[in-house]
C-alpha cells in the first residue's frame, strides 16, 4: 500500500490488483482469457478447471472475475 503522497512525485497511480487487471482485461481480454486457460491447463497437482481457478483468483480479485464470467 502506497500512499499518494509516495507515489505523486514520479507521476506514479498505485491501482488496487482488481484495477490493474481490470485495466488489462480493457486492453485485451481475448488475451487475458486466453492466458487464463493457459494457467488452468498448466495446473496439474492438482489439475485444476478454468472454474477453479476463476474460484480461487474471485477470493482476491473479485471484480475482475466478474467481468471474466460475464464474457464466458
Amino acid at each position: 500500500h502506497f500512499p499518494a503522497s509516495a507515489c505523486s512525485p514520479y507521476g506514479i497511480e498505485a491501482v488496487t490488483p482488481d484495477e490493474f487487471l481490470l485495466d488489462l482485461w480493457s486492453l485485451d481480454s481475448r488475451e487475458m482469457l486466453r492466458i487464463l486457460h493457459k494457467q488452468a491447463a498448466d495446473l496439474r497437482n492438482p489439475p485444476q478447471t478454468l472454474d477453479d481457478v476463476l474460484t480461487t483468483l474471485g477470493q482476491t480479485v473479485p471484480q475482475f472475475i466478474a467481468q471474466v464470467r460475464r464474457q464466458l
